[in-house]
């Protein structure tokens, strides 16, 4: 349903005041990603095999969105990354 309401009436000005808030999202370092791959069963996948995979898929460049470089100068990756690195292991597993 869709109600439109007039400009600077009650119902305006408590919509005006809904805040969005911000989650942070979790971060992981490249030996927990190796861990993770681990428990989903891709005992093969170590820690070479994760700079091969984010070296194809770009993963450092933040345009590709699948993680962030904080203020210690190193690189966490998002859950984002965690799926397609699993996505890669399955194909690579066929």
């Amino acid at each position: 349903m869709i109600e439109f309401v007039r400009a600077g009436s009650e119902a305006a000005v408590e919509i005006d005041r809904v805040v969005f808030k911000d989650r942070e999202r979790p971060k992981y370092k490249p030996s927990q990603i190796v861990a993770v791959m681990k428990k989903r069963g891709f005992a093969w996948f170590n820690m070479n095999h994760h700079t091969t995979v984010r070296d194809l898929y770009d993963a450092k460049n933040p345009k590709n969105g699948f993680g962030v470089q904080l203020a210690d100068n190193q690189w966490y990756y998002y859950e984002n990354w965690i799926d397609k690195v699993a996505e890669h292991c399955a194909a690579e597993q066929r």
